[in-house]
């Protein structure tokens, strides 16, 4: 039974300023069991709460700073201003054009309205490692985060976030060899010097002879909700009896960007943003949980288990049945080793090699 309180939360959801949701990836919504509590962490306004396999956003404390669809790995919260696409495409504007590219947090100012130099979001928080990455590996060397009067901002327990954000970056560059600067600046620190033309100053500085490239990101709209099911099964179980599977834009846009770096290393690399699934063979008993609600496809269980799994049973004994696993495809939710009622699954560091194999792995 849905009470008064959950209603008017679900409504406010729909009604929060600069987000989209997309519940049916959420680990939380597709098995009670998970542990995932990314966004919830990550947002500085306590404004998201994930029960019950539902996601509520209270709108009245949302302030569209993003920093939840940062830290979500399956996408199920998306930021629309910009959206990852818009951004991405605003990136190789400005990078095909000049070697520096600049985010300017939205209430920075450091720019007139029609001033075309900057990428402008909502709050750097919303920004991620794998964006930054597509921008230095797009031609942009030098990258600058700028803010304004964080201190004084709504948003300004998201600045933690950020920091994160920088530290990740810098750890992805030197894992995959990527020469670029990332520099962050708070323009009304930087004011408080005695320049009256320190603005001007630090453009120059940051920018020299950029060419108007880049442009402006309006806010979007969210679209429009769709007729809600009777029921949460009805949402999320499509008609072939599966949940439905996404690999987040995210993770697609960074494999492509890596890809073309893949001979520069070599070995494992400690991120967010991938994972390698490992098997005890001596305890998995082919039940099909981690494949069934991988939310990305990444863990597919080929065959049939048998009725009901025995426990201890060999995997020669069941040799029809394997597990097939993508690297590129895992963005290690955790939900596989949340649910699997042996705990006979394991997320581990990736080898980068391995995130370009054309044909998936066998994990037994």
């Amino acid at each position: 039974m849905v009470t008064i309180d959950q209603a008017i939360n679900a409504t406010n959801a729909l009604n929060a300023p600069h987000l989209a949701t997309q519940p049916e990836f959420c680990v939380r919504v597709r098995n009670r069991a998970a542990t995932c509590t990314a966004c919830m962490d990550a947002c500085p306004h306590g404004a998201i709460l994930v029960e019950d396999n539902e996601i509520f956003i209270d709108s009245e404390h949302c302030t569209s700073c993003g920093a939840c669809t940062v830290a979500c790995p399956t996408e199920a919260l998306l930021t629309t201003t910009p959206t990852r696409t818009a951004a991405s495409t605003l990136v190789d504007t400005v990078a095909a054009d000049s070697s520096k590219l600049a985010f300017c947090c939205s209430k920075a100012k450091l720019h007139a309205a029609d001033d075309s130099r900057f990428v402008d979001v909502e709050c750097l928080a919303q920004i991620d490692e794998a964006l930054l990455a597509h921008s230095a590996l797009n031609g942009a060397s030098s990258i600058a985060l700028i803010s304004g009067k964080c201190a004084k901002c709504i948003n300004a327990k998201a600045e933690q976030n950020i920091e994160q954000t920088i530290r990740r970056f810098r750890i992805l560059c030197t894992s995959w060899g990527i020469e670029a600067t990332l520099n962050q600046v708070n323009i009304e620190k930087s004011q408080s010097a005695a320049s009256p033309n320190m603005r001007r100053e630090i453009l120059q500085e940051l920018f020299g002879e950029v060419k108007n490239a880049a442009i402006t990101t309006t806010a979007a709209t969210l679209m429009p909700k769709e007729e809600q099911p009777k029921t949460l099964a009805h949402s999320l179980i499509q008609s072939s009896g599966n949940l439905k599977k996404g690999v987040p834009l995210r993770t697609i846009a960074l494999s492509n960007d890596l890809f073309t770096i893949r001979d520069n290393v070599h070995g494992t690399w400690q991120t967010r943003l991938f994972g390698q699934v490992r098997i005890d063979t001596s305890l998995c008993t082919h039940c099909g949980k981690c494949s069934f609600f991988c939310p990305t496809g990444a863990l597919v269980q080929i065959g049939e288990p048998p009725r009901p799994p025995v426990m201890g049973v060999s995997h020669e004994q069941l040799a029809v049945i394997t597990h097939e696993f993508r690297p590129s495809d895992c963005v290690r939710c955790g939900l596989c080793e949340d649910i699997c009622p042996h705990q006979a699954l394991s997320l581990e560091d990736v080898e980068t090699e391995k995130l370009f194999e054309l044909e998936p792995q066998t994990l037994f």
